[in-house]
């Protein structure tokens, strides 16, 4: 797996052109034309678009293309997914991957309170 970066500019075009010669390879993207983009791309077998957007405006696609595009969807939590089915998106494409963060590694931090201070 690897992870690549279309930089500032957002030149996925070139990505794509240059990872077109990988073979069987799976593409995630938040973003449903890059997606569309790949399609001209055999060596692009599986489509997987990863939205954590609330209006399918923002995924740069209308529902009929992305639900001819995409071969999964994921979004963060079953409201979300309802919301997405809503505006368009067929819920049999759509799986949940709910946000989350490892307690371990993330948890607030000891507060020493000074009871003399406001703020």
């Amino acid at each position: 797996m690897r992870y690549i970066t279309t930089g500032a500019d957002y030149n996925y075009i070139n990505i794509l052109d240059k990872e077109a010669s990988a073979h069987n390879t799976l593409l995630v993207s938040a973003r449903a034309d890059v997606l569309q983009a790949s399609l001209k791309y055999p060596s692009f077998k599986r489509r997987l678009l990863l939205l954590q957007i609330d209006s399918l405006a923002a995924s740069h696609l209308g529902p009929e293309e992305i639900n001819r595009t995409a071969d999964s969807i994921l979004c963060v939590s079953q409201a979300h997914k309802q919301l997405m089915v809503k505006q368009g998106l067929k819920a049999e494409f759509i799986s949940i991957l709910y946000n989350g963060a490892d307690a371990e590694l993330f948890r607030p931090a000891a507060v020493t309170r000074n009871p003399h201070r406001i703020v």
